[in-house]
C-alpha cells in the first residue's frame, strides 16, 4: 500500500510539473554532407575515398518557471543506405550504424537579475575550448557555465567541463547508445575563467584561462578595434603541459569590410619552445584540431599552430545577388621540421526558403603528406532548417 501511494504521489508531482512547462522554441535542421578528394591513388568522386552522412537534428526550448529554462535536444545519425554506394567514411561518430543521440539536456537557470548559469549537456563557446564548428554535428560537453553581467559593456564567465563527446567508436568495445560516447575530459575534467569587455571605446577586449586537469594549462588574450570599416585585431596565447615547456605565439589581422563584401590579412608567429599546438582543447583530432588564431586554414588544420611556424592568410568574402562567396589563402612555414603548408579554398553558398546550399572547393599542398604532391578537395553541405 505504501508503495502504491508513493508511486501515485510521484505521478501527482511529474503532471503538476509538466503541467506548469510551457514550449519556448521547437527547431532543427536536416543535413547531408559530401566531400572527396585525390590523395594519393584516389580520384574525386571515389566512393573508396568518399565521406558522406545524414543527420536529423531537433532542439526544444521549455520554459520550467520565470528563472529557469530546460533545453533537450536529439540528433539521429544515419547513411540511409548509402556507405559503400556513394561514400565509405563518415563525418561523425566513427561508425556506419544509426545513431541517436541525446546531445544537449541542461538547466538554463536566472540566478540574479544579470547572472545565468547553464547546467548539464550543452555546447560551449570560448576561444581556446570550444564545440566544433565543422562536423556535421557538434561535439557536446557536461559541466556547467556561469556568467555574470553586472558590470556595464563586459561579461565576466566561469565553467567547469567533466565530459566531452568522442568521436571515436570501437565496434568490439564501446556500445551505441541515446547519450553518444563521452568521455572525461582529462583526468578529472577541466576548468576556465574569462572576460570580454567593450568598455574602452570602438575595442572589444577578451581574456581567458583554462586548465585541463593532469593535461596542459593555456591562457588567451584577444583586442580588436573597428573604425569607418576598418578592424584591427591582436590574439595572444599560450599552453602549458604538465611538467614540460610552454608553447606560445601571437597573430595580428587587418580586414576591411564594407555593405556587400570584406577583405583581410593575418599573420601569426608561433615559438620554438615547446611541444603543443595551439588548438582547440576540445577538439577532437588533438594537435590537428582547428586553431583559433586568424591565420587558421580553411581545412589544412595543425599546421599554422605547431611550434616554430609562420603563417600568412588572405581572406575575402562578397554577398552577390542571392549568393555568399568566399576565397581563402593560407601558407605556413616552420623551421624546426622544414615542412611547408599551402591551403586555397573557394566556396559559394546560398539559402533558397529553408533550404541552404554550400559548395566548396580546396586546394592542398603539405611536405609531409600525399608524397608532398598538391590535390583536390571537394565538399557538399545541404541543410534544411524548421
Amino acid at each position: 500500500m505504501k508503495n502504491k501511494i508513493t508511486a501515485f504521489l510521484a505521478m501527482m508531482v511529474l503532471a503538476t510539473t509538466l503541467s506548469a512547462i510551457e514550449i519556448s522554441e521547437f527547431s532543427g535542421d536536416a543535413r547531408f554532407y559530401y566531400g572527396a578528394d585525390d590523395t594519393y591513388y584516389g580520384e574525386l568522386f571515389d566512393k573508396n575515398y568518399a565521406t558522406g552522412q545524414f543527420a536529423l537534428a531537433v532542439d526544444l526550448d521549455l520554459n520550467a518557471s520565470n528563472n529557469v529554462k530546460v533545453n533537450l535536444g536529439a540528433t539521429l545519425l544515419t547513411t540511409l543506405g548509402l556507405d559503400g554506394t556513394l561514400f565509405t567514411y563518415v563525418y561523425a561518430g566513427g561508425t556506419s550504424k544509426d545513431q541517436l543521440w541525446l546531445d544537449e539536456i541542461n538547466l538554463d537557470i536566472e540566478l540574479l537579475e544579470e547572472t545565468h548559469a547553464t547546467v548539464g549537456r550543452q555546447y560551449l563557446s570560448s576561444p581556446m575550448l570550444y564545440s566544433i564548428d565543422w562536423n556535421i554535428v557538434s561535439n557536446a560537453i557536461d559541466g556547467v557555465y556561469l556568467v555574470d553581467a553586472h558590470i556595464p559593456q563586459t561579461k565576466l564567465i566561469g565553467f567547469w567541463m567533466g565530459r566531452i563527446w568522442n568521436n571515436d567508436y570501437n565496434a568490439t568495445t564501446d556500445d551505441l547508445n541515446i547519450a553518444g560516447n563521452f568521455k572525461t575530459f582529462g583526468d578529472n575534467g577541466a576548468f576556465g575563467a574569462g572576460a570580454e569587455t567593450k568598455l574602452i571605446p570602438m575595442v572589444t577586449a577578451e581574456a581567458w584561462y583554462y586548465n585541463v586537469t593532469s593535461v596542459s594549462s593555456a591562457l588567451w588574450l584577444q583586442a580588436e578595434g573597428e573604425s569607418n570599416g576598418i578592424s584591427l585585431g591582436v590574439q595572444y596565447a599560450s599552453r602549458t603541459p604538465d611538467q614540460s615547456d610552454r608553447t606560445s605565439g601571437y597573430a595580428l589581422q587587418a580586414k576591411y569590410g564594407a555593405s556587400w563584401y570584406s577583405v583581410s590579412a593575418a599573420f601569426s608567429q608561433i615559438g620554438d619552445k615547446g611541444s603543443l599546438n595551439l588548438v582547440n582543447l576540445a577538439g577532437v583530432y588533438g594537435g590537428g584540431s582547428k586553431s583559433p588564431l586568424y591565420t587558421e586554414a580553411w581545412w589544412n588544420w595543425g599546421y599554422v599552430s605547431a611550434p616554430d611556424t609562420t603563417s600568412y592568410a588572405l581572406k575575402a568574402e562578397a554577398t552577390l545577388s542571392d549568393y555568399y562567396l568566399g576565397a581563402y589563402l593560407t601558407t605556413t612555414s616552420n623551421d624546426t621540421t622544414d615542412i611547408d603548408s599551402t591551403d586555397f579554398t573557394v566556396s559559394a553558398n546560398r539559402s533558397i526558403g529553408a533550404l541552404n546550399l554550400m559548395l566548396v572547393y580546396i586546394y592542398i599542398q603539405r611536405d609531409d603528406y600525399n608524397e608532398g604532391e598538391g590535390y583536390n578537395t571537394l565538399q557538399g553541405y545541404l541543410t534544411y532548417s524548421f
